[in-house]
């Protein structure tokens, strides 16, 4: 099975997990492995998800860009 993993560091806001997980589910991902954190007083999220590329729409070779 071949996967790909992202991960992400970014100012904590609402929403962020929905549309990352929502670009994979929208383009036949199935995520693998989702694991985040949120530190308060950085107010930083951290996070990372490895999702099965066998049936995603996107070609590896296109998912930095995408």
């Amino acid at each position: 099975m071949l996967s790909a993993i992202c991960l992400l560091s970014c100012h904590d806001q609402k929403g962020i997990v929905a549309k990352i997980t929502n670009y994979i589910f929208n383009n036949n991902g199935n995520i693998l492995h989702l694991d985040q954190h949120i530190d308060p007083q950085l107010q930083t999220l951290f996070m990372r998800v490895e999702w099965s590329l066998d049936t995603f729409k996107i070609p590896t070779d296109k998912l930095e860009e995408s």
